[in-house]
């Protein structure tokens, strides 16, 4: 199984620390992307170009984004392998990932997402501006799945959330 997805960067809100001074406020981002966009990976290229560089040109710039990508291979039923995510940071300005989480689609009608679970991510992934940072996951499939399903592409979802300190 190989899967690669990528996701578009959206502000939904700031944040205010109590324990911080009444200027210091920081931004949190919604990301998400779907494999099923795998064969488009040059199309956030034109985005990326014009990175935003503030949060709020971010919001407003409508389709910026940030790219989240994993693949893993060799699963058959009743195996664990490493799903391994690359979050790629377009902007002039850092973040950092609290979260994300992969929804599991169907391979085919015998194929079924049931068969495969994945870890959710939960920390704080730092990407500084217009780099890449990884984080790892855990991609499983059940010891019940079907011998059929050794090796077919199970479309993957990611969703995940960022502040921008």
């Amino acid at each position: 199984m190989a899967v690669v997805a990528i996701g578009t960067l959206i502000v939904i809100g700031t944040t205010r620390s109590s324990d911080a001074p009444t200027t210091s406020r920081s931004s949190m981002l919604l990301g998400y992307g779907t494999s099923a966009l795998q064969t488009q990976l040059a199309a956030p290229a034109k985005h990326q170009a014009a990175a935003a560089s503030s949060p709020q040109a971010a919001s407003s710039a409508g389709g910026e984004t940030f790219i989240i990508t994993g693949k893993v291979s060799g699963l058959y039923p009743g195996s664990t392998f490493p799903l391994v995510l690359t979050v790629t940071n377009p902007y002039s300005f850092a973040i950092t990932v609290t979260s994300i989480t992969t929804t599991v689609s169907n391979a085919s009608s015998t194929c079924l997402a049931a068969n495969v679970n994945v870890s959710s991510f939960s920390g704080h992934l730092l990407v500084g501006a217009g780099k890449t940072a990884k984080t790892a996951v855990t991609a499983k499939m059940l010891h019940s799945a079907p011998n059929p399903c050794q090796g077919v592409v199970f479309p993957l979802r990611y969703s995940g959330l960022a502040l921008v300190p």
